[in-house]
């Protein structure tokens, strides 16, 4: 009777066990879960937090990066409007002798027929002059 007794409470108390361990497991589950939400929670608060910084320090380092370069810059256009100028106003000088040049190509076309007019008139001329005598 006593080893029967012994059994039973030996099933009682592994009954028990089992029992006060699920409850434990159960709220340490809750725990954990609470614990896990709220470490989400401020993981995702610390990543716009940090995102926002990253933004900050971004936007000083591109406004201190295009202020460096802001004089460079200047330069550079500068030299470009210069050298856009200096390209026009030479155009302006190669159409300008393009064309003289052309006027004295016009005239000298002029000339070598009045020349070559007046060689043909004086041939003439000469013909003339030989046929008489």
């Amino acid at each position: 009777q006593l080893q029967k007794s012994d059994d039973h409470f030996r099933k009682l108390y592994e009954q028990e066990k089992e029992k006060i361990i699920a409850e434990t497991e159960a709220v340490w589950q809750k725990r954990f879960a609470v614990i896990q939400k709220e470490g989400t929670a401020e993981l995702k608060r610390e990543q716009r937090a940090l995102a926002k910084k990253m933004g900050l320090v971004k936007a000083a380092l591109k406004k201190r990066f295009e202020s460096g370069l802001q004089p460079i810059l200047d330069k550079v256009k500068a030299a470009c409007a210069t050298e856009l100028e200096q390209q026009s106003r030479l155009q302006g000088e190669i159409a300008s002798k393009e064309k003289l040049v052309e006027q004295m190509i016009d005239e000298s076309h002029e000339l070598q027929q009045r020349i070559s007019d007046v060689e043909d008139v004086h041939v003439d001329e000469t013909a003339a002059v030989r046929e008489r005598d």
